[in-house]
């Protein structure tokens, strides 16, 4: 187990939010929700209990319950100490249960994230609130309702951003609004650096929602191929999945490079992941990095199709046609994701973005030079050469090839062959193969069991080896995916739901759907560099300036990039033991907010963001303060980079 349990200062960058207006509408004034006196516990909010089991600290700092230490500092499960939860000399008001905006009117934000906070009243109208809406869409929002909050946070252009509340009833609370300008901040890169532990994969999204795939396919996702309908909604939920088992980048399996004609769904589909992925970077998350995978069987089938000639890679015209391939996929890319998330959601090795080929059989004229024209015209059209991935055959005898592996039917269960830019022996992992119509290669998939033997073979050579690439995500016509599946088997007799299987094995998919996702997730977790522990912070609307004993509710996001996920009362944001002795205080340490997503995984797993809503109590003294937060384990301590931000207090 890798566990990074240090301190890191980050400052300025994309990280912090200023609000350059104060507190409006119910920031300041009232009582505690829930009723509780200033200062009077240690749980993420006022009128709660203390997360993971800590007590709570009285008006002296001293502990009424087991599990806080004096001075301030309350003990989470595991006995550690978060400091700053005493009372400050000079707290000002709680903030009052009112439809609010903590964050102030006027905000600037370095981008390209946004960040809001704000306050909840008891009800509307006698009526409990059932949601908060900004620009009318509850993307983004979340509700405390428990300590009566709303956040916000989300990438968005700025502009003036009106926030309505609403009730069970339908009655709604006065709109608020906030100004919001958005800067360019520009997002850290998430290149694939050399030596680094990666695991991979190729994915197809050709699927349109035809049932008929279950008639050759022996495996069927949940909700049947009819929810496989390539959709962008389609898309997240495989990124999602993907996420989930710690996958590190996906190779998208590309044959048509235009949107036109009868093939050009398959195109389309392709831009739909892109657009997930770009979504899901717009909330925060880091799906797996994308790259085009170029099918070259189907991509030569067609060449001969409409050229009446193989595909000849010692031709100028061959050359385009195949090349013209991974220029659709970056362009449609730049598009997708625009300059803010262009080196963010596609994958990049070595420093240059990845292209991937399959086999050399089905073309001519495939040599040295014809790799070296390929990366040429990327590099006129993009700004560098791309890291070219291939399959072994004869690409193997090439040296403009960065990384050989072998790709979508592997001959074992585990394989050792190729090697990447660095020299490393590059391995893959299959879970099996089993085509029951057309295909009698079987390589059996038997509940898992073989699966989890490849990922021990794999782990083995961990110090040799640095890329692990499963075969595949989703070829389902092969059945070598790990995708969420029905739990499916089968008899040696079984001819399928259709009457259709002519190659007929005694088959297992596993005991459970997501049996290889889980597995991968393990496995992935121990061939991967990440601590089990990490996190980053992403952004914040925190102010620049406070006032003496000012007590305001701040977001601060903080996104997961260890392997181990984030739980209510085991992982919470809290005060570092500097912010403390510059006289910060807290309510006390608090949990990340619940969503979708992490009710969909459980917990912040590890790609997604954090949000933690803090009640901040600003110093007594008024100068320049440095604001410091960490992430806290229940039973290690404080772990991964800080948010640091310096605040202006004034009288």
């Amino acid at each position: 187990m890798r566990t990074r349990i240090q301190t890191f200062t980050r400052v300025g960058g994309y990280l912090a939010l200023a609000a350059v207006s104060g507190c409006t509408d119910g920031s300041q004034g009232g009582h505690a929700p829930g009723g509780a006196a200033a200062g009077a516990n240690s749980s993420g909010g006022a009128g709660g209990t203390a997360a993971g089991g800590a007590g709570a600290a009285n008006g002296a700092g001293a502990a009424t319950t087991a599990g806080v230490s004096n001075g301030g500092a309350s003990a989470g499960a595991g006995g550690v100490d978060t400091p700053g939860v005493a009372p400050s000399a000079c707290a000002g008001p709680l903030p009052e249960e009112k439809f609010g905006l903590s964050s102030g009117t006027t905000i600037t934000a370095p981008g390209p994230y946004i960040v809001l906070t704000g306050t909840l009243p008891r009800d509307i109208a006698g009526s409990p609130v059932s949601s908060v809406l900004v620009h009318e869409s509850a993307r983004g929002v979340r509700l405390d309702r428990a300590r009566k909050l709303w956040t916000f946070f989300l990438a968005a252009p700025g502009g003036l951003f009106p926030v309505t509340a609403k009730a069970n009833s339908g009655a709604s609370a006065p709109e608020l609004d906030a100004q919001v300008s958005v800067g360019n901040a520009t997002l850290p890169s998430r290149d694939v650096a050399d030596g680094t532990h990666t695991v991979g994969t190729w994915m197809f999204s050709w699927f349109t929602g035809d049932t008929s795939w279950e008639c050759s396919s022996a495996w069927r996702p949940v909700g049947g191929f009819k929810s496989w309908d390539g959709s962008v909604e389609w898309a997240r939920g495989q990124l999602l999945d993907q996420l989930d088992a710690h996958l590190d980048a996906v190779g998208l399996q590309l044959d048509t490079p235009s949107a036109t004609g009868t093939q050009g769904y398959r195109f389309t589909n392709i831009v739909h992941v892109l657009q997930a992925s770009r979504a899901l970077l717009e909330e925060g998350v880091y799906p797996p990095r994308l790259f085009p995978f170029l099918d070259t069987a189907i991509i030569a089938d067609h060449y001969q199709a409409s050229q009446g000639s193989k595909l000849d890679l010692s031709t100028e015209a061959g050359r385009a046609y195949f090349y013209g391939h991974a220029n659709a996929f970056y362009a449609a890319a730049k598009t997708a994701f625009g300059s803010t998330w262009e080196t963010t959601g596609a994958a990049r090795f070595h420093g240059l973005p990845a292209v991937a080929t399959w086999h050399s059989a089905a073309m001519t004229g495939v040599d040295n030079a014809a790799v070296l024209d390929f990366k040429a015209r990327f590099s006129a059209d993009f700004g560098s050469a791309c890291y070219f991935i291939a399959h072994p055959n004869d690409w193997r005898n090439f040296d403009a090839v960065d990384e050989i592996t072998q790709m979508v039917g592997p001959p074992t269960h585990f394989l050792k062959t190729g090697r990447d830019v660095g020299g490393f022996p590059t391995i893959n992992v299959e879970a099996g193969f089993w085509n029951p119509t057309s295909n009698t290669f079987y390589l059996p998939r038997e509940g898992g069991t073989h699966f989890s033997e490849a990922w021990a073979s794999a782990q083995a050579e961990r110090a040799a080896a640095r890329h692990v690439w499963i075969d595949t995500w989703n070829e389902t016509g092969e059945g070598s995916g790990m995708f969420a599946a029905d739990p499916l088997s089968y008899t040696a007799a079984d001819k399928g739901p259709c009457g259709q299987f002519v190659n007929t094995h005694a088959e297992s998919w596993a005991a459970e759907g997501r049996h290889y996702i889980d597995v991968t997730r393990t496995q992935a977790s121990a061939w991967n560099d990440a601590p089990e522990l990490d996190a980053e912070p992403v952004a914040s609307d925190v102010p620049a300036t406070l006032h003496v004993g000012e007590r305001r509710y701040v977001t601060v996001v903080m996104r997961n990039t260890g392997d181990a996920a984030w739980h209510a009362g085991a992982q919470q944001l809290g005060l570092t033991a500097a912010a403390a002795a510059g006289d910060f205080h807290l309510a006390g340490p608090v949990d990340a907010q619940e969503d979708d997503l992490t009710q969909r995984f459980g917990g912040v797993v590890r790609g997604l963001p954090g949000v933690f809503t803090v009640l901040l109590t600003a110093p007594c003294t008024p100068g320049k303060h440095p604001l410091k937060l960490q992430v806290y384990d229940a039973k290690q301590g404080a772990f991964g980079h800080e948010f640091s931000q310096d605040i202006d207090v004034i009288p």
